[in-house]
This record gives C-alpha cells, sequence and structure tokens, in this order.
C-alpha cells in the first residue's frame, strides 16, 4: 500500500516547493503596485516573493530603508506560513537582504486556512502547497467551510481550497497570482473549482516550462481578475470558449477548437458504466501468483471466530480515532453485555500447499498491466463461499476499508486499463475476475448490444481518442473509469467501417489470447478517422 498522507515526509506533508528568487521577480515584473495597496502572500516559505514583492514597494516611500519597512510590512504586505523553520528562514532572509525588520509586521506564524482575515486585499500572490495534508483534525471543518460553492464540490485539497479562501479574501476587482500544479485544468473532481474560478472572474493561465529543481510536476501560473466576468478563459493566448467548456462534462479548460466537434454527438457514458476495483487493506494475505504450471502455493489459513467488541478496538479502527457520541454509547453497552462479532483469523501455514487451478476457493483477479487487447490473468484471489474471509477481514479492518468498490461489476464482461499511464492501455477483461482497486473498468449497460464492448475497445486503443482524453478530459496520467465514460462515443463512424473493426478487434483479441505476439493496431486509427479529419 502507499503511504497515507499523515505519514509522509514533512515536505510532502505540508506541500512545500519553494519557488525560485528569479520566478518571483519575473512573475511581479509587469505589476506596479500603489502605495495603497494591500498584498497577502499566504503561503510564503522562505520568503522569496515576500522579498520580491517588498522590492516593488520600495521606491514608493521616501525615508531610510528602516522607515519604508516600516510602512512596508505594517500597511502594504501581509504574509502567512504554517512551517516553523521556514517561517524563521523567511525572516532572516528579510534581515540580511534589508538590514532591517521592523519588530511589528504582518508576517505570522499560522495555518493559512485557519487563519482569520481582518481585511480585503488587492492582490494575493504565492504559490500555495500542492498535494499538502489537512489536519485530520481540521478535515472536516475545512470541507465543510471550503468544499462546496453555488452546489458543486470543491476537491478538498490544499492548493484548492487556498484558492478559494484567497479569492474571497480580495476585494472587488482584486487580482490573485498563483503558481500552481496543472492538475486542475481538467481533471473531474476539480471541476468545481474551475466553475467556481470562471463564475467569479476572468482566468489566464500560463504553462511553466521548468519551474525547480523540487519538482518535475507540470505548473502553470494562474492570473486571476476577480468580477471582471468574461465568456472565454485565456490558456496561453489562446482562448477557450465558455460554450466550449460546456461540451465537456468536466467543463474542461483544454477544450481546444480542433476537439470540439467531437463532443457534439453521444459520449461513452450513454453506453457504459465505470468503476474502480475493491482496497483489500493486505494483498499478501489473499492474492496469490499463479505459476507456469498453473499452479499456486497457499501459506495461509483461514479461521473464523467471534471477536470481543470494545471500545478501545472500535476507536483504533475510526476515521480520525473519533466516533460520535451515540456510537461510543451503543459500543460501550456491547463491550458491557460481552457482545463479539464475527473475525477471522488469518495464520501462516507450517508447511505451505500447492494448490491446482482451476480451484472453487480462488478466483482469477485483475490487476494492473501494460499489456494491451488481453493478457492471461497472473494472480488469483481466495474467494472461497463468495469471498467471505476476503469481506470479514476488511470489515474488521481500519475504516477506509469498510466499503467494497466494484461489487457489482466482479465477474463480468469488460474492458479494463492500466491506472497511471500516459495513453490508455485498454485490453478486454472476461467475466471472470475480481477487481482490484489499481485497475478501472468499464461494462456495457443493459439492453446495449455485446458488440458494442469490443467497438469501444478499439476506439480507445486509437491515436485520436488518447489524444481527446490528454488534451480536453484528462491531461494526467491518472486515468478514471469517470474519464472514459466523459470519452466522445464514435457516432460519425459508418456502419460499414464499424463492422471493419470489430472484426479486427475480434481477430487481434483471439490472437492474443492464443498467445501471438503483436500488439499493432495502426489500422484502427484509419477506420476510425473523421471524415473532416482526412
Amino acid at each position: 500500500m502507499t503511504k497515507v498522507k499523515t505519514e509522509r515526509s514533512k515536505k510532502q506533508q505540508l506541500g512545500q516547493f519553494m519557488t525560485p528568487i528569479e520566478t518571483c521577480v519575473e512573475i511581479l515584473s509587469d505589476i506596479s503596485f500603489t502605495i495603497d495597496d494591500k498584498v497577502l502572500e499566504p503561503s510564503f516559505g522562505c520568503g522569496n516573493f515576500i522579498i520580491s514583492i517588498i522590492d516593488k514597494f520600495i521606491d514608493l516611500y521616501d525615508g531610510d530603508i528602516e522607515y519604508k519597512l516600516d510602512r512596508i510590512l505594517n500597511e502594504n504586505v501581509w504574509g502567512v506560513e504554517f512551517d516553523d523553520e521556514m517561517y524563521n528562514e523567511c525572516i532572516s532572509n528579510i534581515k540580511n537582504k534589508f538590514g532591517f525588520i521592523p519588530k511589528k509586521h504582518n508576517l505570522v506564524l499560522s495555518d493559512y486556512l485557519l487563519y482569520k482575515n481582518t481585511i480585503e486585499f488587492d492582490w494575493v500572490i504565492g504559490n500555495p502547497p500542492f498535494g499538502g495534508t489537512i489536519e485530520p483534525i481540521h478535515q472536516d471543518f475545512l470541507d465543510k467551510k471550503y468544499g462546496t460553492r453555488s452546489g458543486l464540490k470543491i476537491k478538498k485539497e490544499t492548493y484548492s481550497f487556498f484558492m478559494i479562501k484567497s479569492i474571497e479574501a480580495l476585494k472587488e476587482n482584486g487580482k490573485l497570482i498563483f503558481i500552481s500544479s496543472d492538475t486542475f485544468l481538467t481533471i473531474k473532481t476539480m471541476k468545481g473549482l474551475r466553475k467556481f474560478l470562471f463564475n467569479i472572474g476572468f482566468n489566464k493561465i500560463k504553462k511553466v516550462v521548468y519551474f525547480s529543481e523540487e519538482t518535475n510536476y507540470p505548473m502553470i501560473i494562474l492570473s486571476h481578475n476577480k468580477s471582471d466576468k468574461r465568456d472565454y478563459i485565456e490558456l496561453d493566448n489562446v482562448n477557450i470558449l465558455e460554450s466550449n467548456m460546456n461540451l465537456t462534462d468536466n467543463f474542461s479548460w483544454f477544450i481546444q477548437e480542433e476537439f470540439v466537434t467531437y463532443f457534439r454527438g453521444p459520449s461513452l457514458s450513454e453506453y457504459i458504466l465505470g468503476s474502480g476495483g475493491m482496497t483489500i487493506g493486505k494483498n499478501v494475505l489473499f492474492l496469490r501468483e499463479i505459476n507456469q504450471n498453473n499452479t499456486i502455493v497457499e501459506k495461509y489459513s483461514f479461521d473464523f471466530f467471534e471477536d470481543p467488541i470494545t471500545l478501545e478496538n472500535e476507536l483504533s479502527k475510526a476515521r480520525n480515532n473519533k466516533l460520535s457520541d451515540n456510537k461510543i454509547k451503543e459500543i460501550k453497552e456491547l463491550e458491557r453485555l460481552g457482545k463479539t462479532k464475527r473475525n477471522v483469523r488469518i495464520s501462516e501455514r507450517e508447511e505451505p500447499i500447492i494448490i491446482q487451478l482451476p480451484h472453487p476457493d480462488y478466483k482469477f483477479y485483475n490487476k494492473a498491466s501494460n499489456e494491451i487487447l488481453y493478457t492471461p490473468p497472473k494472480n488469483v484471489i481466495f474467494w472461497k463461499d463468495n469471498g467471505d474471509a476476503c469481506y470479514t477481514f476488511k470489515k474488521n479492518g481500519n475504516w477506509y476499508l469498510g466499503g467494497v468498490g466494484g461489487k457489482l461489476f466482479f465477474e463480468k464482461e469488460c474492458l479494463t486499463w492500466q491506472l497511471i499511464s500516459s495513453t490508455i492501455r485498454a485490453r478486454y477483461l472476461p467475466g471472470n475476475n475480481i477487481l482490484d482497486n489499481s485497475s478501472p473498468v468499464i461494462i456495457l449497460k443493459d439492453n446495449v448490444d455485446k458488440k458494442e464492448l469490443l467497438f469501444i475497445l478499439g476506439w480507445l486503443l486509437t491515436t485520436k481518442c488518447n489524444s481527446i482524453l490528454k488534451n480536453v478530459i484528462n491531461h494526467t496520467k491518472n486515468i478514471q473509469s469517470k474519464d472514459i465514460e466523459k470519452l466522445p462515443y464514435p457516432f460519425w463512424v459508418s456502419d460499414e467501417d464499424k463492422d471493419k473493426i470489430i472484426n479486427f478487434v475480434k481477430l487481434k483479441l483471439n490472437d492474443k489470447r492464443k498467445g501471438i505476439v503483436g500488439d499493432n493496431v495502426g489500422v484502427l486509427d484509419r477506420l476510425f478517422i473523421k471524415k473532416r479529419d482526412e
């Protein structure tokens, strides 16, 4: 399992990617502050933006440097920083740069998301934390405060909450300039943020070719003018029209003119349903690799028992180790009465046993693969009595294990792909698999012709489909089932070409199932071509 956010390094937890001083100076180069302007840097780190902003105000004042800094840091510049080490470094950097810092100033050590703004700002400028951890104790409060705008969900992400709070701290016609991860420009979970930004002002996006040695994340500079509402955004000097954004379910800020025509028909969501799979919690206990002789090695035995219910045990598994008062009262009563619940004990065998497949106690398990079209199953899961041991293990595990993602999709004919990839590595999955959370799937809706599954498989493997995905729907490497649902359905393909596509995919699929090597599917690009693209 990957590390949960609260177990990461300090830098990861705080989402710290320091902005080089040269970048700060360049971003501010075209800005002319007035002596009355109030500027906020909500996550100032080592102080590169703060110092660059001070430099822009210096010549607006007469007098010595001490007088200038006193006025600037009490009347023009505000800053917030959560990390005490970074805060102290910023103070030292200001002293080293200017030889002085006033005893009283507006630079505070605090959590910006909890910090109470007492004034409105003309400018908010900075580099909000990306991928940082929101302290568990504050998550629900902050989600309630910043997690919804105009009925749309705002993803619980540090930089999205920073954007919401910062823009709402601006005066009418105030301006925000943020360096940010580019992830919010297309992905479905950031639709609410895009809508908020669009509805409240004008947005210009500039891609950053190189940010710093600290990160390879693609970055952008967002310039937001509050109250300057327009019917487009500007992305690298290209206008993206609101009418075109509305053609996409995710209100994409990447839909350029060349892709618009593909979104004037139905989407795949009219034909398919998508889902993720199951999080087991500890794969090694239930998953087995299939050997070349079609056997597995079983190291464990599974026994059920009645486990005493205790408040201590339930709190240890609860979200943030908290339960409601009513739940605590209920559990205390069950503990007092000596009640138990069914649990499973998983013990390592003294001698592992060899099991020949197929076997009624094991089901094929779909894990991530970079293969396309088809790959033979490489894993099975212990699934005796319809997964009784696995489900029982999950029910008694940590709070996040309780649900079973994708259960309705288990053992159904579907398509799957590699979750983390730069392209859709789509492949066919027969109806005999339990599903892993790392391999999302799609199945056909009821009453949809079964041939459509092969037609859609062919479409997912084309260059054009992948270009649409990456340029409009989700430009990141994380390809969710919802992203596939939002792809255009190839309504422009003739019935004759559709039959050719289905027959070609069927042929290639049969070759792969027979072990014939070869993934050349370039002919699909020609069969799926939209006539106006020729």
